[in-house]
């Protein structure tokens, strides 16, 4: 019909902002139907957006006089109220749309923030679900189900849901804006039943541990108990990838890890064999699954790399700043030494070290993405050594393979095929070392002298 062919370029123009060019042709449409309900509901959505609630309202209710099954109607004489501060009234029409339309995602959106307006997270809470129930990549859901559930002290689940509002809308200034504001939470610690600070140190160890016994020995003054998460499988259960041109078979442990642990006769050391496909949100899954469960809720995790080895004074100072900071989540800065020890890589801001959580101010662990800590968190000045780069040959030739492998599987960004043997096997100062990146996303120029006196002590003995 023509009517509906002007309405729809009248709502095109209403959709740019284009209001006067929309009411002309839905006036000229409303001269020859004046019950046409399409038309008189823009006409209301046009007044609205002027600022005239009254007139939208006027004519959203004649359009819904003349249909009353229009859910959108409805929805937006439910804003139209909101906006109006008659929220009881703006409920009520929420809840018809969402009648007429049980899939109206928008509507129990804003059903939600309604509630969350009069005072009644719980409700907020239970609008928002099921508008992610419906679409569970609406951003905007996500960040409001995140500050109620922020409201309600809930901030795990509150910095969960803002980390996922950021990661499908990168350029989320309010969830941004939450999610720093819950991570630099300020409130009071809760205390432990037995009164003490409970400190847990939590390692992931798939391929090659090299550096794990320092790494330990490095923590275990200030550690009441650390647990060791070792997966015989690799990631993605890949058992095998194509290195050029050749089919190469992985092998079921590489410099074990086990062995090396029991040579520590530390009692502190829990080891637990567990598998997860992938990164993505290990750390969670160890602390809410296994650790909870079946120990004393710590004040502190601090989650590290079996790379990751700490001076005595860069840990003590990490641990007094995180907790006179009353942050819920804080990395330290990292210093990544390169092969051959006397040398490192130049600052990567982005990069993140030791990862610490004040657990404390938590029910459960939040999403904790694939370095074990979440998208946003605040630096410490403290720093701890990550000896990655400085591995055997044999564990850096399985790690590369291993990257590759989950690549190929999964889509990820793969390293460079020819890096381990051109870039760090073949790595001369003088006359190699130039963009030793791993890959386009991970740029390194060059590698830097470094002072091995400032080295941990644990490591100065391997060179000195």
């Amino acid at each position: 019909m023509e009517s509906d062919r002007s309405i729809q370029s009248a709502f095109d123009l209403y959709q740019s902002g284009k209001f006067e060019e929309a009411e002309s042709i839905v006036r000229k449409v409303l001269r020859g139907s004046p019950d046409n309900s399409d038309a008189l509901h823009l006409l209301g959505l046009i007044f609205y957006k002027r600022g005239d609630y009254d007139r939208a309202l006027r004519h959203i209710r004649k359009a819904l006089r003349l249909d009353p099954n229009y859910a959108d109607a409805y929805y937006d004489l439910g804003n139209i109220l909101h906006d109006k501060g008659q929220i009881a009234k703006a409920l009520t029409n929420y809840r018809k749309a969402i009648k007429l339309n049980p899939s109206f995602v928008e509507a129990y959106n804003n059903l939600g923030i309604a509630f969350q307006d009069n005072a009644q997270p719980e409700k907020a809470i239970d609008a928002y679900k099921k508008a992610l129930n419906i679409d569970p990549n609406y951003a905007e859901a996500h960040n409001n189900l995140g500050m109620a559930f922020q409201e309600k002290g809930r901030l795990d689940k509150a910095i969960t849901h803002f980390q996922r509002a950021l990661l499908l809308r990168p350029d989320y200034a309010s969830a941004y804006n939450n999610l720093v504001d819950a991570v630099q939470s300020k409130g009071g610690e809760a205390k432990q039943e037995s009164g003490k600070h409970i400190l847990y140190a939590i390692y992931r160890c798939t391929y090659g541990a090299d550096f794990i016994q320092e790494s330990i020995r490095s923590i275990t003054d200030y550690a009441d108990k650390i647990f060791v998460f070792v997966d015989r499988n690799p990631w993605g259960d890949s058992d095998e990838c194509v290195y050029k041109g050749e089919t190469i078979k992985f092998p079921k442990t590489i410099g074990d890890v086990v062995e090396k642990i029991k040579g520590l006769n530390n009692s502190k050391i829990e080891v637990i064999f567990d598998h997860q496909d992938g990164p993505d949100n290990q750390v969670t899954h160890y602390v809410n699954d296994i650790i909870l469960p079946n120990h004393e809720k710590p004040s502190t995790i601090i989650s590290l790399e079996v790379d990751h080895v700490f001076r005595n004074e860069e840990l003590r100072k990490a641990i007094d700043e995180f907790a006179e900071s009353g942050y819920i989540f804080a990395t330290t800065n990292q210093i990544e030494i390169w092969k051959g020890l006397r040398h490192r890589v130049p600052d990567r801001p982005n990069r993140v070290g030791a990862v610490l959580c004040n657990l404390s101010k938590l029910d459960e662990m939040p999403e904790t993405m694939k370095h074990g800590g979440i998208l946003v968190m605040p630096k410490l000045s403290a720093y701890v050594h990550n000896l990655s780069f400085a591995v055997s040959a044999e564990v850096m030739y399985w790690r590369h393979l291993l990257a590759i492998a989950i690549a190929q599987k999964t889509g990820e960004v793969a390293p460079f095929e020819n890096w381990y043997e051109d870039k760090w096997l073949k790595w001369d100062y003088q006359s190699n070392n130039d963009n030793l990146g791993v890959s386009d996303q991970f740029k390194i120029e060059q590698a830097i002298p470094y002072d091995v006196n400032e080295l941990p002590d644990l490591i100065k003995e391997k060179i000195l």
